[in-house]
């Protein structure tokens, strides 16, 4: 293996985690010494950005070449010493729409109706652009809570509709993550799941696309 193109996320101030600090810039190489071992040292990466959702500590979405020396991949991750930053773009705005979407699809395919759930999500929309305030987003979440949940469906639904509406001090990823993990509880979105990552793959993708061109 030389190289993998993977997708990241870093924290909102663009800089590594832990004790590291350093600022990450599209076009910038990184290095780390040592051997990388998954989860514990090396840069990190994702084959898929929905994996890669998981692990964001910010909302800002890159495109990272890695390469140097690896650790053996566990599934879609990657560990290496050396990256690349490609691209890299706020994504911010991109997850908390991305949230509601998926919790939208998640709400129709299990079949809610009531209209709490759907009223929230509204609200979160309004939120994005700053037509709604923090203390409305957080009212209209707290109205999710006694939706009707006759199945795990629609409790996995009207949970992925909780965490999309959450988050209103502007953690995006958080709510785009736990949305997504709450809409794929059930089997019967396995498809839902698939179509909601290959959007969010071109939006991502376009992001990244746009930062680069930036």
């Amino acid at each position: 293996m030389n190289e993998v193109t993977a997708w990241k996320f870093f924290a909102n101030d663009r800089r590594l985690g832990y004790d590291d600090g350093r600022l990450v810039t599209a076009g910038e190489t990184l290095t780390v010494d040592g051997t990388p071992v998954l989860c514990h040292w090396g840069f990190h990466g994702c084959l898929r950005v929905i994996d890669a959702l998981g692990y964001a500590p910010g909302a800002q979405v890159a495109r990272v070449r890695l390469s140097g020396v690896f650790a053996d991949k566990d599934g879609g991750t990657v560990a290496a010493t050396e990256m690349t930053v490609l691209a890299i773009a706020d994504a911010t705005t991109l997850l908390h729409v991305w949230a509601c979407d998926v919790a939208e699809t998640a709400l129709r395919t299990a079949g809610v109706t009531d209209q709490r759930s759907w009223d929230a999500i509204a609200t979160k929309r309004q939120w994005v652009v700053g037509a709604a305030s923090a203390a409305e987003l957080d009212a209209a979440r707290a109205t999710t809570w006694t939706a009707p949940r006759a199945t795990a469906w629609a409790e996995a639904a009207v949970s992925a509709a909780e965490a999309a509406v959450s988050a209103a001090g502007g953690d995006a990823a958080a709510a785009a993550a736990w949305a997504s993990a709450w809409s794929a509880r059930g089997t019967a979105w396995a498809a839902a799941a698939a179509a909601a990552e290959a959007a969010w793959d071109a939006a991502a993708g376009n992001a990244a696309a746009a930062a680069a061109t930036d």
